[in-house]
């Protein structure tokens, strides 16, 4: 991987915050409250969050938070990041795409990662940042776990199914015969799994490929182009800008970063 393949910005811990953001970012950020109440909204979707949240910043929506009821201090912990590595994680569906609340079992484990992770962010050295790189992985991860085993007990059996058949890139979607599968409009199908996932079923079978190609270009000698036509691209450049938009570097480059 890349030398700073992941840059971490700032990152702070205010136990007592009063803070109004209000805009539409350019990099990623975790956010986590541990007491208090804050507002949030992302676009026109909004949301009071009481207790124990933690919730992404991220491109594309516009992001508006504030405690809530105004001049109410809050626990407020954040950790501010960028980079090719950012991207990966997104395009694996790792990064967080809506507030979510925390159960007192996952606070207490998750909140010392994060306190280790700023701590590490802040001290000089590549090893201290290589361990906040981990953590903040390892983070991700569990909530991604998390998330996958509430949506398996909440979720509608028609999604879990969608999710799958996103998932396997073997066969190239039809989501008119998806959406009749399952009873629904086009429209209505559409609607529905954004309002379930955050997404469309587009995007998401669009991470599926990056993740797929980010695999093969760093573990197989495959030319660019056998890989774009495996992943069903039939124009190879389109491929690399779509790569390049997902990861900030071209798949030529990403390869050779691997082998370094």
């Amino acid at each position: 991987m890349l030398a700073d393949d992941l840059i971490f910005l700032h990152g702070n811990h205010r136990p007592a915050c009063i803070a109004t953001v209000d805009k539409r970012f350019t990099y990623h950020s975790l956010q986590l409250m541990t007491r208090g109440s804050v507002r949030i909204r992302y676009d026109q979707r909004e949301t009071v969050m009481r207790g124990t949240w933690i919730w992404p910043c991220m491109p594309g929506p516009w992001i508006y938070f504030q405690e809530h009821p105004p001049d109410q201090a809050w626990d407020h912990r954040y950790i501010a990041y960028t980079g090719p590595r950012a991207a990966t994680w997104e395009a694996m569906g790792l990064i967080l795409r809506e507030p979510t609340p925390l159960t007192r079992r996952e606070a207490r484990r998750w909140t010392p990662m994060f306190d280790a992770m700023l701590d590490h962010a802040h001290r000089p050295g590549a090893w201290s940042h290589l361990r906040a790189v981990n953590l903040l992985e390892g983070l991700l991860l569990e909530l991604s776990e998390s998330r996958r085993q509430v949506a398996q007990r909440t979720h509608p059996v028609w999604l879990m199914e969608t999710l799958e058949q996103l998932a396997d890139l073997r066969h190239e979607p039809d989501y008119d015969a998806m959406a009749a599968a399952r009873g629904m409009s086009p429209s209505t199908f559409q609607r529905q799994f954004r309002r379930a996932t955050g997404s469309t079923p587009h995007l998401c079978r669009i991470r599926h490929r990056m993740a797929e190609a980010q695999r093969l270009l760093g573990e197989t000698n495959r030319p660019i182009k056998r890989i774009a036509d495996e992943l069903g691209y039939r124009d190879v450049f389109y491929f690399s800008r779509q790569f390049r938009k997902t990861f900030g570097v071209t798949p030529g480059a990403y390869r050779k970063s691997r082998q370094l």
